[in-house]
């Protein structure tokens, strides 16, 4: 797994103030200061199973026309919350907020929700 599989340093802390005690298999460390590496599924299961809130990741692609064939430009990626207890999409991650790969639409998605959800 790569580095890019984990939450970051900020994130971490803030999940271990919302209660996070899970496991972690390796540690990273960043400017003299060693902290656990938890992976991105691991803070989603700790959402979704303590606080209810369920991450989904959603893949889109722009189309556009050259030379008379419809080319791809490369997927990005945006998030949305929705409430396990009440059934309902809480946010959306914004426009602006679209991101270049899965793991940093999880990373903001998770941030998200442990500085304005929980």
């Amino acid at each position: 797994m790569s580095k890019e599989d984990y939450v970051s340093r900020e994130t971490y802390k803030l999940l271990k103030e919302k209660g996070y005690d899970g496991e972690f298999k390796t540690c990273y460390d960043i400017e003299g200061y060693t902290y656990p590496a938890i992976h991105l599924y691991d803070a989603k299961k700790f959402l979704r199973e303590k606080h209810k809130l369920f991450i989904d990741i959603t893949a889109a692609m722009e189309d556009y026309i050259e030379d008379g064939a419809v080319k791809y430009k490369d997927p990005y990626y945006t998030w949305e919350v929705f409430s396990l207890e009440i059934g309902e999409t809480l946010c959306f991650g914004e426009a602006q907020n679209v991101k270049k790969s899965y793991e940093e639409a999880c990373e903001s998605a998770i941030k998200y929700c442990l500085e304005n959800l929980i």
